[in-house]
């Protein structure tokens, strides 16, 4: 199938090439810093830093940010397609408003809060300073990420990409001299807030540039229509991140009520680990959005679902297995850097690899939504796994339904992530069908996940026989990327229209074209026997 509009591939892929370049940047920058903090710190004093910032997402972030991000990455680029500036400002306006006012509210309750959660959750009443902080650094990032998400609805992903990186780099430095002095968990938070607020200033500041090549840069104070409007949209979206991660963070908090700082430690450790997969996928779905968006607006009705099947089918091959080496190889990737006193980091974060890779088809259908508006039913499904989420935990967390000293932890991640994300695939599968008429390519769908669950094995097999952590990942990396195209393609996941395709949106792209070509080149050949 042709593309239905030159650009819209191209486009797409420069995006997600901005965006994950910087995000990688970032990741790289904020791996230097996870080292640092997690060496510098005990491992129960890294739990209280885990439960500080689980505090402060569930009760600041959980709502108010990414509801409004979305309705940035789908309306301000209509707007900035159109040239429309009067509905540019008026988006940008409401949007700041929005996202501040709810998140100001939502600090005063966490300052409300932090004491009983350092007291009766976490069992350290000296931890509230801590959490009170977190708090505070949350809300900056829930700005700094409006301002992030505002500039890839100008089109301006490496604009957003350097405030992302730029952030990163300060939160390394403050956190580092801050530590040294001796100030540790604070230290911590605090080089965290520092980067956050600094971040919120450049981003604040690019935002208004991109306005100024539209016209004359103003506040404009949105109408209660408006308002209105931007709350229509962004609210079941705000409420569907409050559910999702907000089960997430909440887990941090109800695990921690049952387990040992030290434990907790690990246990944060391995969601750093799920950050640095999230990277990946956040990309790829603004990307998504963006092309699910066009192609909605530029394509008959006749032809759109085949496209978003090619979108939902080429963001899982692209990821799914950065998940499935994440998840066989925890163990290497955390002790190559960190101390073995984080001796069940390596457990945890296999587990949340499983449960990410079984829900990435739920997360990817939920962009497809988000272009479709159908943000209210995102919110019934969002609930529905909530529900099944958190009675789940309820169930295997406090009574010991896993054996262990790390048993609480491990029922809290089989509850969230892998419960969790078959119940999410599952109404959102029915969904898109039931309210888009999308019947998901399953036969293409089964090829990525069987191919991924080869080089799973095959990865394993890395560890089994290969010796040295260093060993091992470059060893497993060679192998998945030999074999990993002659698996999609012998098993009918991707054809020579699919590889052909891939090959047009990255042309443009100098520093991808080569390497991701000769990848291609190398698909084509197996596809070409089949």
């Amino acid at each position: 199938m042709e593309e239905p509009r030159p650009g819209i591939g191209n486009r797409a892929a420069k995006m997600f090439y901005s965006l994950s370049v910087g995000r990688l940047l970032s990741v790289l920058i904020t791996l230097v810093l996870f080292i640092y903090v997690a060496n510098g710190l005990t491992a129960a004093s890294f739990g209280v830093y885990t439960f500080a910032f689980g505090f402060g997402s569930l009760v600041v972030a959980a709502f108010s940010a990414f509801g409004v991000s979305h309705y940035f990455n789908k309306f301000l680029t209509d707007h900035v397609d159109r040239k429309d500036f009067d509905m540019m400002l008026k988006t940008v306006s409401s949007g700041y408003v929005l996202v501040s006012a709810v998140a100001l509210a939502l600090l005063l309750i966490g300052f409300a809060l932090s004491q009983f959660a350092a007291t009766y959750m976490l069992k350290q009443p000296a931890a509230t300073a801590a959490i009170m902080l977190a708090s505070v650094a949350t809300f900056f990032f829930v700005i700094k990420s409006t301002s992030e998400t505002a500039l890839v609805g100008f089109g301006r992903g490496d604009l957003s990409a350097i405030v992302l990186v730029v952030t990163t780099v300060v939160q390394l430095a403050a956190s580092i001299v801050l530590i040294k002095a001796g100030y540790g968990v604070i230290g911590a938070v605090d080089g965290m807030l520092i980067g956050y607020v600094l971040g919120f200033i450049l981003g604040l500041y690019y935002v208004v540039k991109c306005l100024g090549l539209y016209g004359k840069p103003r506040f404009i104070m949105p109408t209660m229509e408006e308002m209105r409007k931007t709350l229509r949209f962004s609210g079941p979206i705000g409420f569907n991140n409050l559910l999702n991660t907000g089960a997430n963070n909440f887990s941090v908090l109800f695990i921690g009520a049952y387990v040992a700082n030290s434990m907790l430690g690990s246990y944060g450790i391995a969601l750093k680990g799920l950050a640095f997969m999230t990277v990946f996928y956040s990309a790829m779905s603004m990307t998504m959005i963006q092309a699910f968006t066009t192609a909605r607006s530029t394509v008959k009705d006749g032809t759109v679902n085949p496209l978003y099947n090619r979108i939902i089918n080429y963001s899982l091959l692209l990821t799914v297995p950065i998940f499935v080496y994440v998840g066989v190889f925890a163990k290497p990737l955390l002790f190559t850097v960190l101390s073995t006193k984080y001796a069940y980091a390596p457990l945890f974060l296999s587990l949340i690899a499983l449960g990410v890779t079984i829900n990435s088809i739920g997360l990817y259908l939920s962009g497809l939504m988000i272009a479709n508006e159908r943000t209210s039913k995102i919110l019934k499904y969002a609930f529905i796994s909530m529900v099944f989420q958190i009675a789940s935990m309820l169930i295997l967390v406090p009574y010991g339904m896993v054996p262990g000293t790390d048993g609480p932890v491990i029922g809290g991640i089989i509850a969230i992530f892998i419960i969790g994300g078959i119940v999410d695939d599952a109404t959102f599968i029915i969904g898109v069908k039931r309210v888009l008429g999308l019947s998901l390519e399953y036969g293409k769908l089964a090829g990525i996940f069987i191919s991924n669950a080869v080089v799973a094995l095959l990865l394993y097999l890395c560890l089994v026989f290969a010796s040295g952590f260093i060993t091992e990942l470059v060893i497993g990396a060679v192998v998945a990327l030999l074999a990993y195209p002659i698996l999609l393609t012998r098993l009918g996941a991707m054809g020579r229209d699919d590889i052909e395709a891939m090959r047009k949106a990255i042309r443009r792209i100098r520093l991808l074209e080569k390497p991701v070509g000769m990848f291609l080149d190398y698909s084509s050949f197996f596809a070409g026997t089949r």
